[in-house]
């Protein structure tokens, strides 16, 4: 699946690049194809984050850099979001919108369990924003699929 994924981003790029190299307007772009583009800037994005939490040392440097990564996949699941709603009929759009909720609703208990598992120590902000990050990614592909489903 991953690999699919990453065969749809680097497909959207190819089409993308042929297209201003012959002085040509992009064709019109599926929903997938927006979402994988999406996907493929947040996945540049955390590289740069990825390299700022190696080098962070002090645990407020190792909690701020978490949290931009989940900020980071935050971002990114609004972003697919919103082209969600453009594009999907309204009927597609209210089972997304009660899946979400139920989806936020359990990120954020997850969120608080790992938060728990230091006991409320000055890790606790490090691995609330790691699982959140963690659980906010996953979210995007699944609803990447979704998006390739329609």
């Amino acid at each position: 699946m991953i690999m699919k994924k990453n065969a749809i981003l680097l497909l959207a790029v190819l089409i993308l690049l042929l297209a201003a190299s012959c002085g040509k307007a992009a064709p019109q772009q599926s929903l997938s194809e927006k979402i994988a583009m999406e996907i493929s800037y947040a996945g540049e994005r955390e590289k740069e984050v990825e390299k700022k939490q190696g080098e962070a040392v002090t645990q407020p440097e190792m909690n701020a850099t978490a949290e931009e990564m989940y900020r980071l996949w935050d971002d990114t699941l609004n972003a697919v979001w919103g082209l969600l709603e453009t594009n999907l009929d309204e009927a597609d759009m209210e089972v997304l919108r009660k899946e979400e909720r139920e989806w936020i609703a359990s990120k954020d208990a997850e969120v608080q369990a790992a938060g728990l598992e230091n006991g409320g120590g000055s890790m606790q902000p490090l691995l609330e924003a790691m699982r959140a990050a963690e659980l906010t990614k996953a979210r995007v592909y699944e609803l990447a699929e979704y998006a390739e489903e329609r």
